[in-house]
């Protein structure tokens, strides 16, 4: 991949291959800002291209160095591959290796499990052929272990979890913070000129609470990300 001039700057750092056996390549992509659309989901040519990467992937494990031209590719959506700081996986595999073409399949699964767009993907062989070398996997490629990819749908699963407890935190904060403003103005005092004692100190509560909701969101995101991804 350091060879092409898309892929390292498209996909770069946040591209992990998971699992590699013969025809059949894993890898997961963590979306970041350059991945997505206006909308702020990730964007179909983001998409298209690993469809044109993991079918190169998937013809290389067969045996081949070069993995030919592409004749045709085509991709189907059938909904969002999510947002910034999801993990879209992806599942290439090479149907068929014949004399002169090749033929893939490329799957991509959102956090949730769901598949959310499949492509196919076509490559011109003969020269690939003629150049090919003994393939050897890449350092710390493992064969196709689906324990690693249940660790991914775990972790996908836990952060939605904590993203919908985030959300209602910020829910019970707005919701309690006009509480506080309702019974201020109850007794006649306005929020934004006077407070008494009591108030203060359940002011004060409530922003520690704020900041010890925050302080916790931030400790969890460091250590997922520790955990998952060496940092």
């Amino acid at each position: 991949m350091n060879d092409s001039g898309l892929e390292p700057r498209l996909l770069g750092p946040n591209l992990h291959i998971v699992g590699a056996d013969k025809g059949k390549v894993e890898f997961s992509l963590r979306i970041a800002r350059d991945h997505t659309n206006r909308l702020g989901i990730l964007h179909g040519g983001t998409i298209a291209s690993m469809v044109d990467l993991g079918g190169s992937l998937a013809v290389a494990s067969m045996g081949l160095f070069a993995t030919g031209v592409t004749t045709d590719m085509n991709i189907t959506y059938l909904s969002s591959g999510g947002k910034i700081g999801d993990n879209l996986r992806g599942v290439a595999e090479c149907d068929k290796m014949g004399k002169t073409l090749a033929f893939t399949t490329v799957s991509f699964y959102n956090g949730k499990g769901e598949l959310t767009a499949r492509g196919s993907h076509t490559k011109y062989i003969v020269q690939a052929v003629k150049d090919s070398v003994p393939y050897t996997p890449p350092e710390g490629i493992q064969p196709y272990d689906t324990s690693v990819l249940n660790l991914l749908a775990e972790k996908e699963a836990l952060q939605e979890r904590e993203r919908r407890r985030f959300q209602e935190w910020k829910e019970q904060e707005k919701q309690l913070f006009e509480d506080w403003k309702q019974w201020q103005r109850g007794i006649g005092i306005q929020p934004e000129t006077r407070l008494d004692l009591l108030t203060e100190k359940g002011h004060k509560d409530f922003q520690d609470w704020k900041e010890l909701q925050k302080e916790r969101w931030e400790k969890w995101k460091r250590q997922d990300r520790d955990h998952y991804f060496g940092g």
